[in-house]
């Protein structure tokens, strides 16, 4: 069946090409700003929308573009120079250096397996994380339905040409949107026209190699890459092989534009997750139990075509078809419950220590968006804008989840001594439909003023297949359930002179919960991740609501500015609470709030460039309620504590910095540093903001200590294309963690103790110690 559909997609793509091939409009050939088609003049041509460098893409797909001054919201982008100069690994990283209010956490301690966070929204490739970003990939949303993760690893980033970060609640970019969206767009070879390749190595015995070559003739065009990643990984049996393959092929004729993309990526992760604090302290590089590899695979084959209808209407459409795998293999401390085989949680006494699990996902997606731009210019000066489109996505997938108990090795393995037995066996599928419209209103010069909407309509449909199944008073994990939502925008931007603009605005966005967070929502079944689903009640969708007020401005000496207030309401907010440290459930929460500010400056004139980010976010619950963390100290005899409203969020800094500076020092050498600073935040499972270390049954504070880094680069010009360039990570070698969480240490002072000896400890997510790496690089 996955076959079929395969080559379903790939008929209707070509039927899709050549209906755009044949169009014979009478309309005069034209173009948007950004596209690729090449440049005509016709008497006729659509009106310009662009009158200032930065141009916007301001709906997942390709339209119309925006200046900047007419958005409602601090966006921020970067094209594929920018990623380049920062010597960014991924995109996750370029994003932690370079954007306003992006933190990430290395809670995996894997370089590709970052959990990245913006106004307290996370997007992450980690089941239990509760998402709440979108990312787009040339129109396709890359958020995986099962659990809404995202794979930064999947992610070629040798194939980005550009990337927009919306904030806010955007409706426009659908479910998930309820703190910002991320929108990639991938090279052309009319863009990038040429060889370019890239070999380096260096500390962790990491190696890479990278290779990218594209061209055009006449009105086609053609673009191919390919990336290997490997190193041994800083800490203990950490290894990573990550392989990325893109290439695209594309026709333009000034009117059409017809690219289609194929995107594979394979990767063989280790990440050592969390250490106690005890361990933190003896050598970061250790590990809790071993081992834990994630295996992730990606074919996703794309269709985007957009034509002009007329000089006034653009209409645009993308169609994908995407398969995925992951497998996962977790040693850890037994928190299983089986009933069937009278398997019963380490700490409820069963003789078996470890359980080494094992889970198969596979999912097949695939969908299709189309989108009409209407832009108008009824008079000079007054202009409009309006976008209409309609998307729709299907996805079936497969999960399976085994456990094997045995025991631990003296190196705390998990060394498999029974049966491989099966615990999850789930079947799910997923459909999503949408409709959503944008007008953008300039009566003048000055004013403009943006109203959008969007109609979502989600079906989860789960099917249990375990057999045999689990005994009452399990019932199953069969549902049929369906999310509606229509979320509005709206909002103004004010340009009183040229080069400073104010603006103000509202969204509205709403996330449904994923087949994991609807099967593990049961406090009284707690799920070992990723998951081991429990019958449980269906969940509420998330609901955001987003007021942001700003201004921004280029000053004098071409000094770029920008200052941002925002305001983020969620309700029914889907939060994982941990009760071990593989296990959990999802529950509702009543109200939550990110608020906060934004400021940045940034110049790049001549030799010198640099910039300036910084960043506050207060996130707070703001209802009461009972959540379970038995590590806290002040857990009741049920392992509950009580949040009240005002309580910090757990694992969202408040205070984020970061600065870059470059200078050509001279015509061949060029030099760079990057800083960042991140303020204290407090351990997951210390909601309430109130543990408190006692030297004896609780150690450590509950909070993560804040810090800061320094990076340096340099490229030097070889000539003939070739340069070298060197990098050095975390200069001053600091020990740090980016993120933690109150967990039991069965393992105090290194060795297995029995149940009922284990200590209550805060967890560590150590960071990276100081890291160098130089290499040469071929642009001809």
């Amino acid at each position: 069946m996955a076959y079929e559909r395969f080559v379903g997609i790939l008929i209707a793509g070509a039927v899709l090409a050549a209906s755009f091939a044949d169009l014979k409009a009478q309309t005069p050939p034209a173009t948007t700003p950004g596209s690729q088609a090449t440049p005509q003049t016709p008497t006729d041509q659509p009106p310009v929308f662009t009158t200032s460098v930065t141009v916007i893409e301001s709906a997942p797909l390709p339209g119309v573009d925006l200046p900047l001054e007419k958005i409602p919201s601090p966006v921020q982008t970067a094209t594929a120079q920018d990623i380049e100069r920062t010597n960014a690994l991924d995109l996750s990283a370029f994003l932690m250096r370079r954007f306003n209010g992006v933190f990430a956490n290395e809670i995996q301690s894997n370089p590709f397996q970052p959990d990245i966070n913006y106004r307290g929204y996370t997007a992450s490739p980690l089941l239990g994380t509760p998402q709440g970003l979108s990312v787009y990939m040339d129109g396709v949303r890359l958020n995986q339905p099962f659990g809404d993760v995202v794979s930064w690893d999947l992610i070629p980033r040798i194939a980005i040409g550009s990337t927009t970060l919306m904030p806010g609640s955007n409706p426009l970019f659908g479910l998930n949107t309820l703190g910002g969206a991320l929108s990639i767009r991938t090279k052309s070879g009319a863009q990038y026209p040429g060889t370019e390749a890239q070999l380096y190595g260096g500390s962790f015995g990491r190696r890479a190699l990278q290779a990218q070559q594209g061209g055009k003739s006449g009105e086609s065009d053609y673009f191919v890459s390919a990336s290997g990643f490997r190193e041994d990984g800083w800490r203990a049996q950490s290894p990573s092989d990550v392989r990325q393959i893109f290439a695209k092929v594309g026709w333009q004729d000034g009117k059409s534009d017809i690219d289609v993309s194929i995107t594979h990526a394979e990767s063989d992760l280790t990440g050592n997750g969390l250490l106690p604090g005890s361990f933190y302290a003896a050598d970061p590089r250790q590990a809790y139990t071993l081992l834990d590899n994630t295996q992730n695979r990606m074919t996703m084959l794309t269709v985007n075509a957009t034509r002009w209808l007329t000089s006034e209407l653009l209409w645009s459409n993308v169609l994908y078809y995407r398969d995925s795998g992951k497998k996962t293999v977790n040693g850890d401390v037994n928190e299983v419950s089986d009933p069937r085989n009278g398997v019963t949680p380490f700490e409820d006494g069963d003789p078996n220590a470890s359980s080494t699990n094992r889970t198969i996902t596979d999912q097949h997606g695939y969908g299709f968006s189309t989108q009409l731009a209407w832009t108008t210019e009824p008079a000079p000066g007054r202009r409009n804008l309006f976008i209409t489109g309609a998307t729709w996505d299907h996805s079936n997938s497969s999960f399976r989840q085994t456990y094997q108990l045995g025991q631990f090795a003296q190196d705390r393995s998990a060394q498999p001594t029974g049966a491989e037995t099966e615990i999850v066996n789930l079947a799910g599928a997923s459909a999503t439909a949408s409709l959503y419209l944008s007008d953008t209103w300039s009566p003048g010069e000055r004013w403009h003023i943006t109203a959008s909407a969007r109609y979502n309509r989600a079906t989860i449909r789960t099917s249990d297949r375990l057999a045999p199944p689990l005994p009452p008073p399990a019932q199953g994990l069969d549902n049929d359930l369906v999310y509606t939502k229509l979320n509005p925008a709206l909002g103004v931007t004010f340009t009183p002179a040229t080069g400073v603009s104010a603006y103000a605005g509202f969204s509205q966005g709403n996330r449904a919960p994923s087949p994991i967070e609807l099967g593990c929502s049961d406090p009284a079944s707690p799920c070992n991740l990723p998951n081991a689903m429990a019958s449980d009640p269906p969940l509420k969708q998330v609901v955001s609501r987003t007021f942001e007020t700003g201004l921004r401005g280029r000053a004098e000496g071409g000094v770029k500015w920008a200052a941002a207030l925002y305001r983020t309401t969620s309700y029914d907010d889907i939060l994982f609470i941990s009760t071990a440290a593989s296990s959990g459930f999802f529950q509702n929460f009543g109200q939550t709030r990110r608020q906060g500010l934004e400021a940045s400056l940034e110049r790049a004139q001549g030799k010198l460039t640099w910039a300036l980010n910084y960043s506050l976010v207060d996130a707070t619950y703001q209802s009461s309620a009972l959540l379970f963390s038995q590590a806290n100290s002040t857990a009741d005899a049920n392992g509950n504590i009580e949040v009240s409203p005002g309580d910090k969020i757990p694992g969202i800094p408040r205070h984020h910095l970061n600065a870059l500076v470059r200078i050509d020092l001279t015509e061949r050498l060029n030099v760079g540093a990057n800083a960042i600073a991140v303020s204290r935040q407090f351990a997951r499972g210390n909601d309430n903001n109130a543990h408190q270390a006692d030297g004896v049954n609780f150690l450590g504070p509950g909070e993560i200590p804040g810090y800061a880094l320094l990076n340096l680069d340099a490229t030097y010009k070889l000539g003939k294309g070739f340069r070298f360039f060197a990098r050095v990570s975390n200069v001053f070698d600091k020990r740090y963690a980016s993120a933690g969480a109150l967990r039991q240490n069965f393992f105090p002072g290194g060795a297995l103790v029995a149940p009922g000896a284990q200590t209550n400890e805060t967890f560590y997510a150590p960071g990276a110690p100081r890291g160098a790496w130089a290499g040469i690089e071929y642009a001809g």
